[in-house]
C-alpha cells in the first residue's frame, strides 16, 4: 500500500493516540516524520520507536495504576 505523507501522518496521529495517548506526538517531530515516510519506515514502528526514544508511557499502562 502506498500513502502519501498526509496519509502517513494520519496513520502516525492514530498510532500516537493508540501506543501514548499522545496523538500530536508526530508534529513535535514532523522533520523526522518525514524523513521516516521517504525512508519507507512503517508508521506504526516509527511511533514506537519515537515514544521509546522520549520515554513516554505507554498507553496500556495508563490503566495500571
Amino acid at each position: 500500500m502506498n500513502l502519501n505523507f498526509e496519509e502517513y501522518l494520519d496513520e502516525c496521529h492514530s498510532e500516537g493516540k493508540r501506543q501514548w495517548c499522545y496523538a500530536e506526538l508526530v508534529e513535535d517531530h514532523i522533520g523526522r516524520a518525514r524523513q521516516a515516510f521517504d525512508l519507507g519506515e512503517n508508521a506504526a514502528d516509527f511511533i514506537e520507536w519515537l515514544g521509546e526514544k522520549y520515554d513516554l508511557t505507554p498507553a496500556d499502562a495508563w490503566g495500571k495504576w
